[in-house]
This record gives C-alpha cells, sequence and structure tokens, in this order.
C-alpha cells in the first residue's frame, strides 16, 4: 500500500475517525464540518479503491482492510514523529519572542516555561559576571517575573534592593559586588501649588521626618540565585 500517494490530512482524518467512532465527535475533534470529515473519508476509500469503514445508526466501525490501514498509518506517524523530534534536537533556536498575557499568568507560569524552554534550547554559557558582556535573554515586564526566572536559577537580575529584601532574607538570591558600580536614585514629591495644609501637610512632614530611615537601606545592584 502506496501512501505517499495520499494526502496526509486524509490520513489524519481516517485516524481520528477511527479512534472516535462517529464522524460527529472526530468532526469536533479536527475542528471541521461533519460533511469535510465525510468527505476526506469518501475521498480516501476512492483513493484506495476499497471501503474503509462499516456505518450503523451507533456510529462507525474498522472494515478488515480499514483495520489494517490503521496499523500502517499509525506506524508511519510515529516514525514521521520520531524524525521530526530528532531533527528538534539538533537545530538550533534563536530570534525574538513576543509573549503577551494576564498579570498573574506572566508572572507566575511564563518564567517557568521559559525555564523549560530554555532547557531544551540552552544559548552558549559567559563565566563570571562582565556587565559590558552580559548575556540578555529574556526581556520582562513585571518585577515578579523577573525575580521568578534569577531564583530558578536562570541568569542574574537587576533589582532594586526594595523590590527583593524579603527574598535577601530569606536565602532565595544573594548579592553580587561589581566594583566602580553605583546607583543612586532621586525621589521627588509631586505637590499642588500653593501651601499644603491639613491632613495631607501633616502626612508630608512626618514622610520628611524619617526620611533618613527610609534612605539607610543600601540599594544592591546585582542579584543572582543562591
Amino acid at each position: 500500500m502506496d501512501l505517499n500517494r495520499i494526502p496526509s490530512i486524509l490520513l489524519q482524518t481516517f485516524l481520528t475517525v477511527a479512534e472516535a467512532g462517529r464522524i460527529s465527535e472526530a468532526a469536533r475533534r479536527l475542528h471541521l464540518s461533519q460533511p469535510t470529515v465525510t468527505g476526506h473519508i469518501r475521498r480516501l476509500e476512492a483513493n484506495l479503491e476499497t471501503t474503509l469503514f462499516i456505518r450503523s445508526a451507533k456510529g462507525v466501525s474498522l472494515t478488515e482492510r480499514g483495520a489494517h490501514l490503521r496499523e500502517s498509518v499509525q506506524d508511519v506517524f510515529a516514525e514521521l514523529e520520531q524524525i521530526l523530534q530528532e531533527l528538534d534536537r539538533t537545530r538550533e533556536v534563536n530570534g525574538t519572542l513576543t509573549l503577551a498575557a494576564s498579570t498573574t499568568v506572566a508572572r507566575y507560569f511564563v518564567p517557568r516555561i521559559f525555564i523549560r524552554f530554555h532547557h531544551y534550547h540552552p544559548a552558549t554559557k559567559d563565566s563570571g559576571v562582565n556587565p559590558r558582556k552580559l548575556d540578555q535573554r529574556f526581556e520582562l515586564g513585571s518585577t515578579e517575573a523577573i525575580k521568578s526566572l534569577v531564583i530558578a536559577g536562570l541568569g542574574v537580575g537587576f533589582f532594586s534592593c526594595w523590590e527583593i529584601q524579603q527574598e535577601i532574607a530569606m536565602g532565595l538570591v544573594r548579592q553580587i559586588n561589581i566594583p566602580g558600580l553605583r546607583i543612586q536614585r532621586m525621589f521627588s514629591w509631586a505637590l499642588p501649588s500653593g501651601e499644603l495644609g491639613g491632613l495631607p501637610g501633616e502626612f508630608y512632614q512626618f514622610a520628611n521626618s524619617i526620611r533618613s530611615e527610609l534612605s539607610a537601606v543600601s540599594v544592591s545592584p546585582l542579584k543572582e540565585a543562591a
């Protein structure tokens, strides 16, 4: 039986119908209309000049030749899948991936997917930390997502100390000191014109009175997984 002259879509439809036992269920799985699925089966039977299914009120069942075709097609598809997997393992994947996701998914699930993907498609490894030669692998818009990648050990990240005090205390990340690198940030108030009185004024004065306490925590520029 020469399967090379049969369109693969017809064989895929055939396998799905054989597994489902009903045209309607096969159409649902393939996201096709029932007439389309029926047309595929009829076209396949015409090409092979044989009947593949026995139709009944309960659905469809394979004929003897249909059962033989199913076994042959499954073997061919299994071999093809193995070949594709071997090719996928040997090819190099590169480029830029743009992915949009909701906040929760982006923060907690996407980083895990990135980590697994990076495991199967690793890039070239830099020893030591040279800020001029850092290998930028991912660009993420969420601090939580970046922390997830760093904690998982995928690389280093750049954070304000305010963002990772808890992670440092728990030993999830540690500081890397880079000689000569010092980051200073300036925080400013945005106030309405005129005198600020009442409760807003009291809050403003109180916040300024404890400014030295708030700035006592130094900014640690670079963190990596412990």
